[in-house]
């Protein structure tokens, strides 16, 4: 694992060392994200996430997006949501944009014995600046395809690759990119089990922007937790019964 991690590295920093005078914008990131989840049955489970992003070479504020939503399994290995993010994007102008964007997923799973494929189809609508500019209330809508790959050579550690397609269907900031493909997104990373409760990961992403006039390429490095609300307090129960417990023990 460690040859692993450190090879993810030295990609990282080659990619970030690269210098071509082609009018493409560089930078690179961190996205730190929080994930919570809580089974309310067998069907239905919430979601929440918070998540940082900074920007230009970690230095400075990107944004924060806060999401809330639910997921529905239809069966074992196909589920889908429908999450709500509110964004707070950090501007040149030392202000907030706030933006409002509404997400459904879609989600294929294929499991194997110590590996899976997934695929991700994300329909976004998002209004930037609401009731603040002329164009506040003109929803900008993505169509976003995303396939994974994972392995678990250890019951604590699992690895993926992933790739992710931004087809974009209307923005009315930028029109002239409207049906077309306009992005992508290239990812690898290593999760690890803290515990039943909790996970955390290490991830790098690569994005490339084309089919419009100021592209972007970024180079993010992230850092998840991800967690079981279920079993955290399932935990949280057990110790709180097995002390009692002990002490009733101790004093009959």
């Amino acid at each position: 694992m460690k040859k692993i991690f450190c090879i993810l590295v030295i990609i990282l920093i080659t990619k970030n060392l690269e210098a071509q005078n082609d009018g493409i914008y560089r930078d690179a990131g961190m996205w730190n994200t929080l994930n919570l989840s809580y089974k309310i049955n067998k069907k239905y489970t919430a979601l929440f996430t918070q998540e940082l992003r900074l920007r230009e070479n970690y230095s400075r504020l990107n944004l924060f997006y806060n999401n809330i939503g639910l997921q529905y399994t239809i069966k074992k290995e196909l589920k889908t949501s429908l999450v709500y993010r509110n964004i707070q994007k950090y501007l040149e102008t030392n202000a907030f944009s706030i933006r409002h964007r509404l997400m459904w997923d879609v989600v294929y799973k294929h499991d194997f014995s110590k590996a899976y494929l997934s695929y991700r189809h994300r329909l976004q609508a998002e209004v930037r600046d609401l009731n603040k500019s002329k164009l506040g209330n003109k929803a900008e809508i993505f169509s976003r395809n995303k396939f994974e790959i994972g392995y678990k050579p250890h019951k604590k550690y699992s690895v993926y690759v992933a790739t992710e397609l931004r087809y974009q269907i209307i923005d009315i900031k930028n029109v002239q990119d409207d049906e077309n493909w306009t992005r992508a997104r290239f990812i690898t990373g290593i999760d690890y089990q803290l515990n039943k409760a909790v996970s955390l990961g290490i991830n790098f992403l690569h994005q490339r922007e084309f089919a419009t006039k100021t592209p972007q390429y970024l180079y993010i490095t992230g850092l998840e937790c991800n967690v079981n609300l279920n079993k955290l307090l399932a935990k949280t129960e057990k110790k709180s019964k097995k002390k009692k417990e002990t002490k009733v023990s101790k004093f009959p």
